[in-house]
C-alpha cells in the first residue's frame, strides 16, 4: 500500500502507476479509510490517455463501478456519482440552501446541491477540516454517511486538500495575497521615509 500512496501523490497519474491503481481499485474488497485516501486522490487526479488528460468529474462514474466499495454504496445511494462529480469540479457556489433531507431520502438533485456547495464551505473556512465540518452541520445527511461509511470520510478529506491546492482561491491565492500585501506595505513604507526626509527639520524624525 506505501508504493500505490506513494504513486497517488504525483500530479497527474503515469501510465504506469495508473496500472497499479486500476488493479488495487479492481481489488479492493473493504473500504478502509486508507482506501478512501488512494480513492479520493484518484478521482481527482485521474490517468493520463493517449490523447489528453481526463478531466475528474469525466472519471467518476468509472471509478465508482471499477471499486467495489463505491458499487456497492451507489446501489443504495443512486446519487454517489452526481454528487462526487460535483466535488470534484470544486465550483463556488455559496447562494444554494442547505439540505435538511435524511441520507435515506435524499434525492439526486439533494445530492448535486451538497456536492456544489463543499467548495464555498472549503474557501470561507480554509483549511479542509474545517470547511468539511462546517459543511457537514449544514447538510446533516453526510454526517450519517460518514457514520456509516467511515472511509468516505477519508475520501471526500482527500479530495477536499486536492481542491484547495489547486482553486484560484486557494493556497495558492493567499500566499500570493498575503505576498502582494507585503509588498505594498513595503512601498508605502518607502514614500513615508522618502517624505520625511526631504521635509526642512523633519530629517532625523524617521529614524526613529
Amino acid at each position: 500500500m506505501g508504493d500505490l500512496e506513494r504513486a497517488t501523490c504525483e500530479q497527474g497519474v503515469s501510465r504506469k502507476s495508473d496500472g497499479r491503481l486500476k488493479r488495487t481499485i479492481l481489488t479492493l474488497l473493504n473500504s478502509r479509510a486508507e482506501d478512501g485516501k488512494i480513492i479520493g486522490m484518484y478521482l481527482m487526479h485521474p490517468p493520463l490517455s493517449r490523447s489528453h488528460k481526463m478531466k475528474p468529474w469525466d472519471n467518476v462514474r468509472n471509478v465508482v463501478k471499477a471499486h467495489r466499495g463505491l458499487k456497492k454504496l451507489s446501489k443504495s445511494h443512486p446519487w454517489l456519482a452526481v454528487f462526487l462529480e460535483e466535488i470534484t469540479k470544486g465550483q463556488l457556489n455559496p447562494f444554494l440552501d442547505a439540505v435538511p433531507t435524511k441520507l435515506e431520502c435524499l434525492s439526486e438533485l439533494e445530492a448535486l446541491r451538497i456536492g456544489s456547495k463543499l467548495s464555498a464551505a472549503l474557501r470561507q473556512r480554509k483549511t479542509a477540516q474545517a470547511g468539511i465540518y462546517q459543511w457537514m452541520m449544514q447538510n446533516p445527511s453526510m454526517v450519517e454517511l460518514f457514520d456509516k461509511h467511515p472511509f468516505m470520510q477519508d475520501m471526500v478529506l482527500t479530495m477536499s486538500r486536492e481542491i484547495l491546492k489547486a482553486a484560484p482561491w486557494g493556497v495558492v491565492f493567499r500566499v500570493c495575497t498575503g505576498a502582494g500585501l507585503s509588498l505594498l506595505d513595503m512601498i508605502s513604507d518607502i514614500n513615508v521615509i522618502a517624505f520625511y526626509s526631504n521635509i526642512d527639520g523633519q530629517r532625523g524624525e524617521w529614524h526613529s
